[in-house]
């Protein structure tokens, strides 16, 4: 399953994003298993798209269950020349 939606990012910008369902696997929160979605979240770039091999891609993981709620971000900071990070909820 793939969408295409634009992004309002808080600097703010606005990107156009295609957002596409991996798999649902489990994932280890805070010593918790929890069922998730796992989804890339990849920058529509129009023309210039064959570039984007050399970009890092980010994932997202929502809960697979009750309100869908974040659970963990896996990718670059800000940019795509930023560092890669791995953000994780409280939960």
């Amino acid at each position: 399953m793939e969408k295409r939606v634009d992004l309002l990012t808080a600097e703010p910008s606005l990107l156009v994003v295609d957002i596409k369902l991996i798999n649902e696997e489990v994932v280890d929160i805070h010593n918790k298993e929890l069922p998730a979605y796992k989804i890339c979240l990849d920058p529509n770039l129009g023309l210039f798209s064959i570039f984007k091999v050399f970009l890092p891609k980010a994932y997202t993981w929502h809960l697979a269950e009750g309100d869908f709620a974040w659970l963990k971000y896996k990718g670059p900071e800000s940019s795509p020349t930023s560092i890669k990070i791995l953000i994780e909820t409280k939960g």
